[in-house]
């Protein structure tokens, strides 16, 4: 691109250009600029936005995130840094969120225009996670048998006795003698 110039183009949430989009050449970043919902001053408050004008919002925001972070980046750091820690692609995806958190290589952390060591894989705790849930599971439903059991044990000598009336039923009284 052009010196000190950012280039922005904008993208279908698919990750590819829109079909109406010119051809250009030098892109240095595409961001969001396809269906990008956002406040508005009419109707019901929504606007419903697109194009290269609405992925630039994006890039500025997410640059205007970098300086907030790392108010000492000069423009050409800050523009450095949202093209390394890009997502790769033929034409690098902005990332804002990586471009505030990423550290990048480099004496002081600046970005020298190489991205990162490869992020460090996270144990995945979701099989553990089911494995707890499993057993929470089945000691409930365990318990929901012994007290069945238990229920059972105690409700079927009662009726018995009782010669398989309901417990609500109660004998007639005997009529009182009227002499």
């Amino acid at each position: 691109g052009e010196p000190g110039v950012l280039s922005v183009a904008d993208m279908m949430p698919a990750g590819v250009r829109p079909d109406s989009a010119l051809a250009t050449t030098g892109i240095d970043l595409v961001a969001p600029g396809a269906g990008v919902v956002s406040g508005g001053p009419r109707g019901d408050g929504h606007y419903l936005g697109a194009g290269a004008s609405v992925a630039a919002a994006y890039a500025a925001g997410a640059a205007a995130a970098v300086r907030a972070v790392r108010p000492d980046d000069s423009p050409d750091d800050v523009a450095r840094r949202l093209t390394a820690t890009a997502y790769p692609a033929d034409i690098p995806q902005l990332d804002a969120y990586a471009a505030v958190t990423t550290v990048l290589s480099g004496a002081d952390g600046s970005a020298g225009g190489e991205r990162a060591a490869e992020p460090v894989a996270v144990r995945d705790s979701s099989e553990a996670e089911r494995a707890t849930d499993r057993a929470t599971l089945f000691v409930l439903l365990g318990s929901a048998g012994v007290l069945g059991v238990l229920w059972v044990a105690f409700a079927i000598p009662r009726a018995r006795a009782r010669g398989g009336r309901p417990a609500a039923a109660v004998p007639p009284a005997a009529a009182p003698d009227g002499d």
